[in-house]
């Protein structure tokens, strides 16, 4: 069962638990953060600011967790 945490960056409830290689977290997240719970938006915001691009970088799956469901997403490519 996956638990609701708090980004130490904004504070707010990080609702995705979501993975990303070490390299990349490491080139985009501060490292006074980098051992700590930073939300999607927060990964986002960090990334941008920086000029690093991210779109395709999440590993699969990615998890939302709300008050009453989850869910689970998972990357599905297609052939084109």
């Amino acid at each position: 069962m996956l638990k609701h945490q708090t980004c130490k960056v904004c504070m707010n409830r990080d609702k995705f638990n979501y993975n990303v290689p070490d390299s990349l977290w490491k080139a985009v997240v501060p490292e006074k953060y980098q051992n700590r719970v930073v939300c999607l938006s927060c990964f986002d915001d960090f990334a941008l600011k920086k000029g690093i691009e991210i779109r395709g970088a999440l590993n699969t799956p990615l998890y939302f967790v709300g008050d009453k469901v989850a869910y689970e997403f998972k990357l599905v490519k297609s052939n084109q």
